[in-house]
């Protein structure tokens, strides 16, 4: 291991500027292929070496006799921490390590933060109340905030693996298999190519120029889908909230759009209805709207109109394509 003076900054809102009262550390490794970091309430900045080696500055403010910072490299492993001498530590810190690509890193925060601009990596990140930001990176990501967003802008991943307790999600271009959940968060998706599979409690979502087979789900919130185009499948659904999804470019693909108590619309918007559609709701509850005649009409279930279902459908040309709406109260509609 080797000592030397680095000067790094990086343009990224949230960063604390330097004091004079602040105390400074930096470091350089040379032979660590993977870093851990574990703080407390300090933020995290992660960036791309230029030279194979991995640089670390600490700056921070809390009293010398209430903090020590801990660096330590065990076998191939650089670990990196912070111990609090007393219970009434006041202050604050931020960690910036610049690494070479291909390394694994694992960040655990409290209440911090975590930044990362460039460099290919392995990622696996957890903050209880911090915020995640992912900036230009490459690699294999898995995310999770207890109450902050998380973003993701311009990666091209592995694997993207995000959940939130009640954060935010935005992601946008991006390219490979992305797994999002939330308990009760919003999600905002744009411009990703790759399976794209969308879980949350009681939020809303929106996805827009989407590639792929795409799934997206919520309990109490509504979906809008646009400018999507499907390899083979796509599933929307919610609880409570409408499902309203444009016709997706491709052939042969099964569309899917389900709802408890919402409306479930397909928007033709000028594309000719090619393929299978179907349309369900409840006799009493619901109600079915197509802009295109049916060429079947049946009732399904019970012995009263409260649990008897309508089921419609029609086909159109040769297309293997599914089209299939359902709703429990609310309305099925395909409108041009």
């Amino acid at each position: 291991m080797k000592t030397a003076l680095l000067t790094l900054i990086l343009m990224v809102p949230g960063v604390f500027a330097l004091k004079a009262e602040d105390t400074k550390i930096e470091k350089i490794y040379e032979k660590s292929k993977a870093v851990k970091l574990k703080v407390g309430s300090g933020d995290c900045q992660i960036a791309s070496s230029t030279d194979g080696k991995i640089h670390v500055e600490l700056t921070y403010s809390f009293d010398k006799k209430d903090y020590e910072p801990t660096f330590n490299e065990s076998g191939d492993t650089l670990e990196l921490g912070e111990k609090f001498l007393s219970n009434h530590s006041r202050g604050r810190s931020k960690w910036t390590v610049a690494i070479p690509d291909g390394l694994k890193f694992e960040f655990r925060a409290g209440s911090g933060g975590l930044v990362v601009k460039g460099p290919r990596v392995d990622l696996k990140s957890s903050c209880g109340s911090g915020d995640v930001q992912i900036l230009d990176a490459k690699g294999d990501f898995r995310l999770s905030a207890g109450s902050g967003d998380i973003k993701v802008f311009n990666c091209e991943i592995v694997n993207l693996s995000a959940s939130t307790g009640s954060g935010d999600h935005e992601i946008s271009k991006v390219k490979g298999k992305i797994d999002l959940r939330s308990g009760s968060g919003s999600m905002k998706i744009s411009d990703t190519e790759g399976d794209l599979g969308v879980s949350v409690g009681s939020g809303k979502i929106v996805i827009r120029n989407a590639k792929g087979n795409l799934g997206a789900s919520t309990g109490s919130g509504s979906i809008r889908a646009e400018n999507l185009t499907l390899t083979e499948k796509g599933t929307f659904s919610s609880g409570s909230g409408d499902v309203d999804v444009d016709m997706p470019s491709g052939d042969g693909f099964r569309l899917k759009l389900s709802a408890g108590s919402g409306d479930t619309r397909v928007r033709l918007n000028g594309k000719p209805a090619q393929g299978f559609f179907e349309f369900s709701a409840s006799k009493k509850h619901g109600t079915i709207v197509s802009c295109e005649a049916f060429d079947k009409e049946e009732e399904i279930g019970g012995s009263n109109d409260s649990n008897t279902t309508i089921r419609k459908s029609f086909t159109r040309g040769k297309s293997t394509t599914q089209v299939i709406l359902r709703t429990g109260s609310g309305k099925a509609e395909l409108s041009k």
